[in-house]
């Protein structure tokens, strides 16, 4: 996505990510399916999204994409064991990459978030 004037912001406020408009006003809300957002980064039109892994619900991710109008585009697949994915976010060939809550590397395709490669394939709940 190219930078304009018109170019939306997202922030977190009290854990939920915010779109707002180039005079920092709220536009749109996206509210957590869990606890609180705890980090986001924006690619192109997504907006990569990783919630508090804590109170997160046996079977469910904490990992998702929102488009940029903050609507559902895929949830990542939840972890096995009772791991999470922790942080921090980051992109690399096209990529997410994730780290677990219990250290483990986890590479998502960034089209539907099923995973690439590496300990993510092990990782995925059976």
């Amino acid at each position: 996505m190219a930078f304009t004037l018109d170019t939306p912001s997202y922030a977190l406020i009290d854990g939920v990510l915010c779109k707002l408009n180039r005079k920092g006003a709220v536009v749109r809300r996206h509210a957590p399916m869990g606890l609180l957002v705890e980090e986001f980064l924006v690619h192109e039109d997504r907006i990569l999204v990783r919630e508090s892994g804590d109170g997160v619900l046996l079977g469910m991710t904490n990992l998702y994409c929102l488009d940029a109008d903050l609507r559902l585009r895929w949830l990542a697949e939840s972890l096995a064991g009772g791991d999470v994915y922790a942080g921090p976010l980051s992109m690399a060939q096209g990529h997410v990459c994730c780290p677990t809550r219990l250290g483990k590397s986890c590479e998502l395709a960034l089209e539907d978030g099923l995973p690439i490669r590496g300990e993510a394939m092990a990782l995925l709940k059976t």
